[in-house]
């Protein structure tokens, strides 16, 4: 999810994410959501965690475009509600 790099969803992030997560079980019933993310993208990290999603690990992606680089996988179980 690459929501306008910048503008951080102009602090709307719950709520857009929110309504992400909505849909995905309404139309698809996923028993987990997964994502990916770069480490120094701490403010959506966040925003993920306080949505319920968890770090479950990393991996090394190389391009010719961006090199090597880290990205975080984070996975959000659809019955789990954040504390």
């Amino acid at each position: 999810m690459d929501a306008m790099p910048g503008k951080s969803i102009e602090r709307r992030g719950t709520a857009f994410l929110d309504t992400i997560l909505a849909f995905t079980k309404a139309q698809f019933a996923p028993d987990q959501v997964r994502l990916f993310v770069l480490p120094f993208n701490q403010r959506a990290i966040h925003l993920y965690e306080k949505m319920g999603f968890k770090q479950v690990g990393s991996y090394m992606q190389e391009s010719t475009l961006y090199g090597k680089r880290e990205f975080i996988e984070m996975t959000y179980h659809q019955q789990e509600k954040p504390a």
